[in-house]
């Protein structure tokens, strides 16, 4: 009478030691190949130039489930410290040229007047070295288990959000954002700030597996140090002074909110492969990856792609008409236009998902 069995549960281990079973020698020399096998891979990392390809070559190995060595010889080999990549590169000098890969935003162009002004210079770099605590938290992501990621990528948002000015968008035209695939003309979007469309069904998904609470979300990136938009502003107010004035609304934040976007991707896609879900949540899911997620990374892919495509038309008008010839020949390509193909087709089986398990 009066005595609790559980009164020293928060003493005990959460769980045994596990038994460990005793490989054989033919078991042993297999997950030998294997792990030789998969330690190749790893070193494959060293020829990734673009910060972009590197993340990708991340994310792709950890979908494989290697093993905590192959893992932590990764972290290892690409960013030894956390602030050097490969132990010799800059992490803010890297996501520069990533920044400029992805957008090529008037400041990072080369012979550009901007950074003559400190102040934009001062502005440039600060961003930069604020950029490189998420972006390494995302690398170093990538090498937990992917139940631990899940975890982490929760964290990683708020992370994010502090670099997205969110409120920033509502200096742009405001739209809806589409419910067709095609979505390649509204280069406006994604328009972050516009809650009042989506927040009564977004609060559903919360869900048991670890809420992805993305009214949190907004009202973070709108309540901290805002970044990015600050920038791209501030920016744009320059260059129109200049003499040779181009846009530089978005880059930046565009930059961000690309990842952004698929870092919330991930969360949500993490919740099917753990089975975290219940069959009453998967058309919530699916809802909000169709009309929102996935159409607002094409959206930010396609805005880029413009922009992209018309330094590309600016850079060959200055050369001189000596080139008018040769680029007549050229066919033009779109930088993005397999991606956006991509994540199109991705909305578009999201969306499938979704009406079938409404009906």
């Amino acid at each position: 009478m009066g005595f609790d069995p559980l009164v020293n549960q928060r003493l005990l281990p959460p769980t045994f030691p596990r038994y460990t079973k005793i490989k054989s020698r033919v078991e042993a020399l297999d997950y030998f190949e294997e792990l030789l096998n998969r330690l190749k891979l790893v070193c494959k990392i060293t020829s990734q130039t673009s910060f972009h390809n590197a993340l990708d070559f991340f994310i792709e190995f950890s979908r494989q489930g290697p093993c905590i060595l192959s893992r932590s010889i990764l972290q290892l080999l690409y960013l030894p410290l956390f602030n050097k990549v490969f132990g010799t590169l800059n992490f803010a000098d890297v996501l520069k040229d990533a920044a400029k890969n992805f957008i090529f935003p008037p400041v990072l162009m080369p012979k550009s007047t901007l950074l003559l002004n400190p102040q934009a210079k001062e502005y440039v770099d600060t961003f930069l070295t604020h950029c490189v605590r998420p972006f390494g938290n995302l690398v170093q992501l990538c090498g937990h288990n992917r139940a631990r990621q899940r975890d982490k990528l929760a964290h990683l948002l708020e992370d994010f959000a502090t670099l997205q000015d969110e409120g920033e968008w509502k200096t742009i035209e405001e739209k809806p954002p589409p419910s067709s695939p095609d979505r390649d003309s509204n280069l406006d979007l994604p328009v972050l700030s516009s809650l009042a469309q989506h927040d009564k069904r977004v609060s559903q998904l919360r869900h048991r597996g670890g809420s992805l609470d993305v009214d949190s979300y907004h009202r973070t990136g709108e309540a901290q140090c805002q970044r990015a938009e600050r920038v791209d502003a501030y920016l744009h107010n320059l260059s129109l002074k200049s003499d040779s004035p181009r846009p530089h609304l978005a880059c930046f934040g565009t930059w961000i909110l690309y990842h952004t976007l698929r870092v919330m991707i991930m969360y949500l896609l993490s919740g099917f492969e753990l089975e975290l879900y219940s069959n009453h949540e998967y058309h919530y899911i699916f809802w909000y990856l169709y009309e929102f997620l996935y159409g607002w990374l094409v959206s930010a892919l396609s805005r880029a792609d413009s922009f992209l495509t018309e330094q590309e038309a600016m850079a060959e008008i200055h050369k001189g008409r000596g080139t008018k010839k040769n680029k007549s020949k050229k066919k033009k390509t779109r930088p993005y236009g397999r991606e956006i193909t991509i994540y199109q087709a991705l909305q578009n089986i999201c969306g499938g998902f979704y009406k079938v398990h409404i009906m």
